[in-house]
């Protein structure tokens, strides 16, 4: 049998670009040879043990390699329609969640083996000392910055006439969206584990305000998953409580029935009772504020947890144009008369960055755009606001910036300044 120096928690949602190592032995006296990691069907490792028959791994390596299969670009092309609450919402399962079985399969010296299969779940994120929260697969997660001031909370800013949407992992495929501001409510069907609702693709006509209103200035979100579960009745002394036990692993449940009469069986004890539905929801709560349109540099970026981010950086930016030589060829085959110089010049190399501020932010605002330093892809959106747009009305850029100054203990509000550099342009060349 695998024993692990510590669980492995199979229920546990980890981060793929965190070290996720987990140290394991065969409790069989045979000694151990090697042992084959195999996560999923393609990818298997082979480890030695250390001199006490221990197992070390560490999964991030191979995960992080395994998840970012897209190179995390955003090919997200939305049809909304107002008519159909699904077209609101959006499946990228594929770019932020990955679950695989991972056997540990133990050879011994006698070339017996020991094996154990985990079915284990990533999230295409990373964490920090001074954010790190425990997830599971059953959660339900907004991919935003969380808010430090409150638990469950986001702040989240949305700016009218541009694309904008809100990323979501939930393992359930109905949610429902409550405005607390206005007490209005809508529910949306989910594909589960990792979806993106989309207010907006640009346009003011069609949006998801159209069967959800929101008011301008701030709006009080509940975002509410509700699960369908079981319970037992009221147990005798001698039982201990089953709440956080497996049900199914102890009674037999007739799901064709949501009040039957069954034998329950528990390692204590025998009794007889009742076995009910009941309904847990878990809610998260995003503080959203909506902006009227101002023209600025809009940019979104994929933030820590998976999801992206968006903000409009203010109508102060500059523009700055650097060029280069790219060199010049040997041309010099002509009497002094027949020619126009000794060299020919092979073109110019030109590139432009953007000089962006966000000025007088709130600790609430602080938390959202820092991530853009840590950010792996950074989009500038090239569209056309108050019209729809597409995928391609993005164009990728870099972070020039090296460092900024998060917090200023004389100063209760934060200004950022950011370089951005956009792609190299097309230059007319030999």
């Amino acid at each position: 049998m695998i024993v692990f120096t510590k669980d492995i928690n199979a229920n546990k949602l980890r981060m793929a670009y965190n070290n996720d190592v987990i140290r394991f032995s065969s409790n069989v006296a045979t000694p151990a040879q090697f042992c084959d990691v195999t996560i999923g069907t393609a990818t298997t490792v082979r480890l030695y043990p250390d001199p006490d028959g221990k197992f070390f791994f560490n999964f991030k390596p191979y995960v992080s390699a395994l998840i970012n299969t897209n190179y995390f670009e955003d090919t997200l092309q939305t049809a909304i329609t107002v008519g159909n609450t699904g077209s609101f919402v959006y499946n990228m399962a594929n770019s932020v969640f990955m679950q695989h079985n991972v056997t540990l399969k133990v050879t011994l010296a006698d070339l017996a083996t020991d094996s154990g299969t985990y079915t284990l779940s990533w999230l295409a994120g990373v964490q920090q000392w001074d954010n790190r929260a425990d997830y599971t697969v059953n959660d339900l997660l907004v991919l935003s910055p969380p808010d430090a001031a409150a638990a469950n909370s986001y702040f989240i800013k949305y700016w009218q006439g541009y694309p904008f949407d809100i990323s979501v992992f939930t393992s359930e495929t109905s949610l429902t969206l409550h405005n607390k501001t206005n007490l209005l409510s809508q529910q949306f069907a989910f594909t589960g584990y990792g979806d993106r609702l989309v207010f907006s693709d640009g346009r003011t006509d069609e949006t998801l305000e159209d069967i959800l209103p929101m008011v301008e200035g701030f709006n009080k979100l509940e975002l509410v998953q509700s699960k369908q579960t079981y319970y037992p009745p009221v147990l005798q002394d001698s039982i201990v409580p089953w709440f956080g036990r497996d049900l199914n692993a102890v009674a037999r449940v007739n799901e064709a029935d949501n009040d039957i009469d069954t034998t329950l069986m528990a390692t204590q004890g025998n009794l007889s009772g009742r076995v009910r539905e009941r309904t847990i929801e878990t809610s998260k709560f995003i503080t959203l504020e909506k902006v009227p349109y101002h023209c600025g540099v809009y940019l979104k970026w994929f933030n820590a947890l998976g999801g992206y981010t968006y903000w409009l950086f203010e109508n102060t930016y500059s523009i700055d144009r650097s060029t280069k030589q790219l060199g010049e060829l040997a041309n010099d085959n002509a009497n002094l008369e027949d020619s126009y110089g000794r060299t020919l010049q092979v073109g110019k190399e030109s590139q432009d960055s953007i000089k962006i501020i966000a000025e007088m932010l709130t600790p609430q605002e602080r938390a959202v755009v820092e991530g853009i330093l840590d950010s792996p892809k950074i989009y500038l959106f090239t569209g056309k606001p108050f019209s729809r747009n597409s995928n391609r009305d993005w164009i990728e850029v870099s972070l020039k910036t090296t460092g900024a100054r998060l917090k200023n203990p004389r100063q209760p509000l934060t200004t950022f300044g950011f370089d951005i550099e956009l792609p190299v342009r097309y230059a007319q060349t030999l």
